[in-house]
């Protein structure tokens, strides 16, 4: 097998893996029920498992509708399945409230799914809106109803009351309350899955003033030469304290070529069809106060015939002088592909092609190994894998330098490790056994030998500001000393080499061997020119010769200049920091950390299931945990407030994965949820 179908293959199985955790094996809803006769169960009565805001006649007060177990049990289901694990069987009922609590309307729910309704521990959300455009919103609840869809009823509240709209849609989806496609005219659609037919239908409502009717019913095609097929179909679906982006299952989010201008932000998706294989990109700049997206701008259409390389060369490589979006493109002409740099005014959607024809075509089997953007000396850099030609492109003058040398890559590794800021790499030079630092002018800046131990791959790690570099290594090559050989061999390192930009080593820290202790670095302090260390040990397992865990920690911070090191001591609870700030990780996929320097303290985050904590700062250096909590399936959301000493915590209804701040107002999480931090704080 070639190597570009290992890498293709590779591909393949992470996306099957991925896939796989949203399967699940679904059973006939009667059987399901049977089986669960034995399972463990316990009485519960009024629990609430949903429950959100609304201004319901919009009269300026804000009320709350939550949907309330009345009588019923709570299951702990060990057999495979739908509802295997804790759920909720019982009455529920849709109760809305006002502001002092005081009942308002009351509607059974159970009724109208015609049997006791079931849902899983913890917490989703409420979706509203107006379907019908009468003035009074809408809401969706629904029921497991086999491995393709689930069954759904619409519900409205008005001034006679709670009532039902329509019952049994089914819908191809599992989430207990939805949104659908609103139409013309009070209208909406939603699609399910026909097993008869092996494909989505789409089905369309239509309102005539007082009631529903089904209009229409057809296959959902998802033509090649457009329709719904190849539009990103992109929706803000309103969600507790902001919105969620639902899209096109077909399209992918470029989450990491995300671009933040002010208040906006630049989104990438991309689509693929492989028959014929055909490759569309397109840029939605997103603002989150008007929930929309402002522009809309279809970068790349092309048919392409190796399409791992050409997807290998789209990246959106972020802002050029402060406002336009510099992004690498292919285009079809009569002669073939050309490449091109191009940039994207996000404003008035502006497109200016920088340099044409670079960089150079691909060989058939080739692919793009690293590009990377330096904004400071304006240049991009392109690498090919196997041929292992260097490029770079001035994005002033257009001019394109090819370096003389050659850059390879061995499978699966990748030898180029860029600086931050891209003005710099390291290449790994396997042949001659030795690292070389470059400049984007080909210029060597240093060599490094290899260590007489082993290496980690990346070899080297670099400082947010591009100062520092690090390499980790062994003291010998014995293979007591790997953690993990899955895949590559990941070192438990015993020193670390740390070196300035210009190459010379200025220090070389190195943990006790006697303690059988290691020692890596956890996280960079530029303001001080100092390194947070993270010594540890392994948990010698009797018989194993490697792919040994991580059994406890330490942490010292150790001042490149003084040379000297202070120790810290560990706390489990971070309020017990009484100036607590963030230091960020050095070590994927460690979390962020959060220590009191002064006091000599620090806080681990969480990195395991039930509780996921992210620790992450403001650009007004206001500190965040974010606290994913599984059992609820809630986040939690505190923040430090310095004046005080305290933190201000707060709960949304829904997880939120890998969160990030979108000026000091949104939370991102996962890139598609968007939560507004004024109105989770609101109180």
């Amino acid at each position: 097998m070639s190597k570009r179908a290992v890498a293709i293959w590779l591909g393949i199985g992470i996306m099957l893996v991925m896939a796989s955790v949203w399967v699940i094996g679904a059973k006939d809803k009667t059987s399901s029920k049977a089986e669960t006769e034995p399972a463990q169960e316990t009485l519960v009565y009024k629990v609430t498992i949903a429950q959100k805001g609304i201004d319901w006649n919009k009269d300026g007060k804000q009320e709350k509708l939550a949907i309330l177990m009345t009588e019923g049990e709570l299951r702990n289901e060990s057999e495979p399945g739908p509802f295997q694990g804790e759920y909720y069987i019982g009455r529920f009922a849709a109760v809305l409230t006002d502001a002092e609590g005081a009942e308002l309307q009351r509607l059974d729910l159970t009724p109208s799914f015609g049997e006791d309704m079931q849902f899983r521990k913890g917490a989703f959300e409420l979706v509203f809106d107006d379907y019908n455009n009468d003035g009074y919103p809408e809401f969706t609840i629904g029921q497991y109803g086999s491995s393709n869809n689930f069954v759904y009823n619409v519900y409205t509240i008005r001034p006679e009351g709670i009532s039902t709209l329509v019952q049994g849609m089914a819908i191809a989806d599992s989430a207990y309350s939805v949104a659908f496609e609103k139409k013309d005219r009070g209208a909406f659609s939603y699609r399910y899955y026909d097993n008869s037919r092996s494909g989505l239908i789409e089905t369309t409502y239509e309102w005539d003033g007082t009631s529903y009717r089904k209009t229409g019913e057809a296959p959902y095609e998802e033509t090649e030469t457009g329709g719904a097929g190849e539009e990103l179909n992109l929706i803000f679906q309103p969600r507790d304290y902001g919105f969620k982006l639902v899209y096109n299952e077909r399209y992918f989010m470029y989450v990491d070529d995300t671009v933040q201008t002010g208040n906006t932000i630049s989104v990438p998706f991309g689509y693929m069809d492989t028959d014929p294989s055909r490759m569309i990109r397109t840029l939605e700049r997103i603002d989150p106060e008007l929930r929309k997206s402002v522009l809309s701008s279809r970068l790349t259409d092309v048919s392409v015939v190796n399409d791992y390389g050409v997807s290998s060369l789209l990246k959106v490589f972020g802002p050029l002088d402060g406002r336009r979006i510099v992004y690498s493109n292919v285009k079809e002409k009569p002669t073939g592909l050309t490449y091109s740099i191009e940039a994207l005014d996000p404003e008035s959607g502006e497109r200016a092609i920088l340099a044409e024809g670079v960089p150079s075509a691909l060989g058939e089997q080739d692919f793009f190994a690293r590009n990377w953007f330096s904004p400071s000396i304006g240049r991009i850099a392109f690498n090919k894998y196997f041929d292992g030609s260097f490029e770079t492109v001035d994005l002033t003058s257009g001019q394109v330098k090819r370096f003389q040398g050659k850059y390879k890559h061995d499978w699966p590794f990748y030898m180029t490790i860029p600086s931050p800021d891209g003005t710099q790499f390291w290449y790994v030079d396997t042949s001659k056994q030795e690292f070389r630092l470059l400049d984007l002018d080909e210029n060597l800046v240093a060599k490094v030998r290899y260590p007489v131990g082993l290496i980690n791959y990346p070899a080297w790690i670099w400082s947010e500001d591009s100062r520092y570099t690090a390499l980790y290594y062994t003291f010998d090559k014995d293979r007591k000393h790997v953690i993990d050989s899955e895949e590559i061999d990941n070192i438990a390192p015993q020193g670390v080499r740390i070196y300035g930009r210009n190459g010379k080593e200025i220090a070389n820290v190195k943990s006790n061997p006697k303690k059988d202790e290691y020692v890596e670095i956890a996280g960079w302090l530029p303001e001080s020119d100092s390194v947070l260390l993270r010594y540890f040990h392994l948990d010698r397992e009797t018989g194993r010769k490697e792919n040994f865990t991580v059994k406890d920690y330490f942490y010292k911070i150790y001042d490149l200049k003084k040379k000297t090191y202070i120790p810290l001591n560990t706390v489990e609870d971070i309020a017990e920091l009484r100036h607590p700030e963030m230091i960020a990780s050095a070590t994927a996929p460690w979390p962020n950390l959060v220590a009191d320097l002064k006091a000599g303290q620090i806080w681990e985050a969480s990195r395991e299931l039930p509780i996921i904590e992210y620790p992450i700062v403001s650009s007004d250096s206001v500190l965040y945990i974010v606290r994913y909590l599984e059992e609820e399936s809630e986040t939690e959301i505190a923040r430090f407030m310095e004046n005080s000493g305290l933190w201000e915590k707060a709960t949304i209804p829904y997880p939120l994965d890998s969160p990030r701040l979108l000026g000091e107002r949104w939370l991102i999480g996962g890139g598609i949820e968007y939560v507004d931090l004024t109105k989770v704080f609101a109180k």
